[in-house]
């Protein structure tokens, strides 16, 4: 193990992420454009289980939707600070069966935003934890919605152009 590394891997896991842009918090006020990051990213880990399964012991399908948009809405929720709600899934293609007993984990992006809208792509891959075999079974694009507290639809800051250092 590194000894810089808490977690042994021999990637930059632990280190800070080079995509998180900078823009103008929605709270800031003319006179005081406070500037912060906001996260593009998400991750979630889910382990399937009996219940979450068919009768040929694999993802519920339902099941594997409604843990991509938890991450969808969740990163789009760090990134607006704002209520958000589901407009939208997109070309979702279930790939290979995920088993009973493997670990799901679901990384959500932010790989696109309008004027309320925010584009999230999301990957699923479920890990074999005996053996260690990680496959990509499911992805999705979603599309979010900010809104106000009158839920009506709201603007969201500007995703900036981030020039990404090796």
């Amino acid at each position: 193990m590194d000894a810089g590394k808490a977690c042994g891997k021999p990637t930059d896991c632990c280190a800070p992420r080079q995509n998180t842009p900078t823009y103008a918090s929605p709270a800031a006020t003319h006179k005081n454009t406070a500037m912060t990051t906001a996260p593009l990213e998400a991750r979630l880990l889910e382990m399937v289980f009996p219940d979450h399964t068919n009768h040929l012991n694999t993802l519920f399908g339902g099941q594997a939707l409604a843990w991509m948009d938890k991450a969808a809405f969740i990163v789009a929720s760090r990134y607006a600070r704002r209520t958000v709600v589901t407009a939208r899934s997109e070309q979702v293609d279930f790939r290979v069966p995920v088993r009973k007993g493997q670990l799901v984990e679901l990384t959500a992006r932010i790989v696109e935003v309008g004027r309320s809208s925010m584009q999230v792509e999301v990957e699923m891959i479920a890990e074999d934890l005996l053996s260690g075999d990680r496959r990509v079974c499911t992805t999705g694009r979603f599309v979010m919605i900010a809104l106000d507290s009158n839920g009506t639809p709201t603007s969201v800051p500007a995703m900036l152009e981030i020039a990404v250092t090796p």
